[in-house]
């Protein structure tokens, strides 16, 4: 027996009878929303939409940025000091 949170066949499935009911740019937490609203028996996409919604976001790229600021910025004191 497979002991899968979820069931891939049955979540295509799914997805495919919600494409049907919901706009293709519709976000995901409104696609869970109607389905709590519409008891709209879909385990599986209820399943995967909410690991999707509790996926930490991930804020390297603006992390790295404020880094190479800092380094940035101290250098330029460094260059100006040395003007001075």
């Amino acid at each position: 027996a497979n002991a899968a949170d979820i069931d891939g066949v049955e979540l295509y499935d799914e997805l495919i009878a919600l494409s049907e009911l919901i706009s293709p740019k519709t976000s995901p937490l409104k696609v869970l929303e109607f389905i709590a609203r519409n008891d709209f028996f879909t385990p599986n996409t209820a399943i995967a939409l909410c690991i999707l919604l509790t996926l930490p976001v991930s804020v390297a790229s603006g992390e790295r940025s404020f880094s190479k600021r800092k380094l940035l910025n101290y250098f330029r004191s460094i260059v100006c000091q040395d003007l001075h």
